[in-house]
């Protein structure tokens, strides 16, 4: 019966090789590399909402819910905005005011 698993090719005896057990240890140590690379695709996967996605849902439901009251809508950035002025708007009046 033949041989069907002949011996793999290992170069021209003639040319200087590397044994089997130091192309086992380089191809390892390359595996290796790979899987310490990737380690954190595996073990911490990344989350899908990004802050845009986040944002634009939250906007969505105060938009929702703004209508259900029958209220105006402002973005919650215009909100902020308003809050910051009307923030800045009471310090400036409290240095108004003259002190004892």
């Amino acid at each position: 019966m033949a041989d069907y698993t002949p011996a793999s090719y290992k170069g021209d005896p003639a040319i200087p090789h590397a044994d089997e057990q130091n192309f086992k240890a380089w191809i390892g140590g390359c595996w290796g590399f790979v899987a310490l690379n990737y380690a954190t695709d595996f073990f911490e996967p990344k989350t899908s909402f990004t802050p845009d996605y986040v944002l634009a849902t939250a906007e969505e439901a105060h938009r929702k819910k703004c209508i259900k009251k029958g209220k105006p809508y402002k973005s919650i950035a215009q909100a902020r905005e308003e809050k910051a002025s009307d923030e800045w708007k009471f310090q400036t009046r409290k240095w108004k005011i003259e002190r004892l």
